[in-house]
């Protein structure tokens, strides 16, 4: 996965586990289910307790970039078959959080 630090401070906690993606011990995004046929982007916002959700509202914490998926040639019966993601081709852009809202 490629990180890139949007600014200098502490960021949301995360961790990679195979195609799962965890942010701070509450939220797991599943990149397997995910991944569709065109890209997208997740914003990982932390609500007023501090929790991490995708609802939007409160901190904005990261977002998550997931390429589109890619498929391979297939038989006769499915000419093409879907591909795994790959978490290397994922990036995640994590933003600054405030002292305030870690608390």
């Amino acid at each position: 996965m490629n990180i890139i630090d949007m600014s200098a401070g502490s960021a949301i906690a995360w961790t990679l586990d195979g195609l799962l993606l965890t942010f701070a011990g509450g939220l797991t995004i599943d990149l397997d289910a995910e991944t569709q046929d065109v890209g997208r982007m997740l914003d990982v916002y932390l609500d007023a307790s501090g929790d991490p959700t995708l609802d939007g509202g409160g901190l904005y914490a990261a977002i998550l970039v997931l390429l589109p998926r890619f498929y391979a040639k297939g038989g006769e019966d499915a000419p093409f078959e879907p591909l795994p993601p790959n978490p290397r081709s994922a990036t995640l852009y994590l933003f600054p959080l405030r002292r305030e809202a870690a608390q």
